[in-house]
């Protein structure tokens, strides 16, 4: 594990030993300054007192008789029954054991109202260690019987860091979709737009390698990454809207210049200036620790312009399900123009018929050929810049930070 690790004996008259641990490495190598949390660190799926880093798993360390394996499936069951959640992000999906998620879904078939109350006594720490060891055995009995009648409403997204897919089968079988790589990998880095361009055309190019698979969300921000620029928020939603198994998303008012720092994860360590901000971000700051509600009045009128997303949904709502298209990069001018690219859509029952998206990164305006076919242009940004006809062989002149969406073949 990169930085350290802190193992603390607790002083509890049962002897109960606490591990004080770094729950996996954090985002910066050597920084343990974080993730030291003992709520953490207590919840584990294997032998070890130290948990494995994020990400690895380790399924012959698995012990299905930790407490962890009937507690957090438990947790799962009284939020889906109690609360009336159907959703559920599991942080760092890899690391929990798959198994916890049917286990869930059976014991929210089998649900009995006294569940909810023990353990809510139980984290009030009101359970003796008799009670408790009464509350887990009546779970694991109800799990087993409610295989039958599972919970068959208990959506699971896998929070996958660097890859678009689950690690194996086993996931398969349980995870219904993948949040990441995009978010972490490149829509936290719009105060550093070189990255984010390279980072972009990098997993642009992986998913050409991607056949079939869950559904992936393709987030804007979430609640651990840098929040985004506004004029970068709305290319990324263009290039994001029509990618094969993508769902796209957006995240806390971030697309209009919302800048409330949930948690200082992903975004801020490429450049010594990101670097300067987060030490300033302390956790009586952050969103993640604080109730800090977003003053929407800070924001300047012209930001609560809704155009892009309204013209973006109406675009796709006339290109309709674009399931079975092909998918393949575009890279006009890779030497001359290596900030201007995207990908083309190919339908395959109409094969003259294509989709074109293209951005152009780079802060100045960029001169390109149009190597693609003759294709109209149906959505821009920024707008009433682009030719009414992208026509094969000729120069184009991309404004700067800009994107546009354009149609071949149906309707052109």
């Amino acid at each position: 594990m990169t930085g350290q690790y802190y193992i603390v004996q607790d002083a509890a008259a049962d002897g109960m030993v606490v591990t004080l641990a770094n729950a996996f490495p954090d985002v910066l190598a050597g920084d343990a300054t974080t993730y030291t949390w003992s709520d953490v660190a207590a919840v584990r799926y294997g032998r070890s007192a130290i948990p494995p880093p994020a990400g690895r798993r380790d399924a012959a360390a698995c012990d299905p008789k930790q407490p962890a394996w009937d507690l957090m499936p438990a947790l799962l069951a009284w939020r889906h029954q109690e609360l009336g959640e159907r959703v559920f992000l599991i942080d760092v999906g890899p690391s929990v054991p798959p198994e916890l998620l049917r286990r869930a879904r059976d014991l929210a078939g089998t649900w009995r109202p006294d569940f909810a109350r023990r353990l809510g006594c139980l984290g009030a720490g009101q359970l003796s260690a008799v009670d408790a060891k009464d509350l887990l055995r009546d779970l694991r009995r109800a799990t087993a019987a409610g295989a039958a009648g599972a919970a068959d409403d208990m959506t699971f997204i896998s929070e996958e860091l660097w890859e678009f897919d689950l690690p194996d089968a086993e996931f398969n079988a349980e995870f219904d979709a993948v949040c990441g790589p995009l978010v972490y990998c490149v829509s936290a880095h719009t105060h550093n737009i070189p990255l984010l361009a390279e980072s972009l055309a990098h997993h642009l190019t992986l998913l050409q390698d991607r056949s079939g698979g869950h559904p992936f969300l393709a987030g804007v921000g979430n609640h651990d990454t840098m929040p985004a620029l506004p004029w970068a928020a709305a290319l990324l939603r263009v290039v994001y809207e029509f990618l094969p198994g993508a769902v796209p998303l957006v995240f806390s008012g971030t697309e209009w210049g919302s800048n409330v720092v949930i948690n200082k994860e992903f975004g801020f360590d490429t450049t010594p200036e990101l670097l300067r901000r987060r030490e300033l971000l302390g956790d009586h700051a952050l969103a993640l620790f604080n109730d800090i509600p977003f003053d929407w009045q800070d924001i300047p009128p012209e930001k609560h312009r809704t155009e892009a997303t309204d013209h973006l949904l109406a675009v796709s709502r006339h290109l309709g399900d674009l399931a079975d298209w092909d998918y393949t990069t575009y890279f006009p001018d890779p030497d001359l123009a290596p900030d201007c690219f995207g990908y083309i859509r190919s339908s395959l029952n109409s094969p003259t018929s294509r989709l074109i998206v293209l951005t152009n990164w780079s802060p100045a305006e960029t001169a390109i050929r149009w190597t693609a076919p003759p294709a109209r242009a149906i959505l821009n940004i920024p707008y009433a810049w682009a030719p009414p006809l992208f026509r094969t062989g000729e120069t184009v002149v991309l404004p700067a930070r800009s994107a546009v969406v354009a149609l071949a073949g149906r309707d052109t």
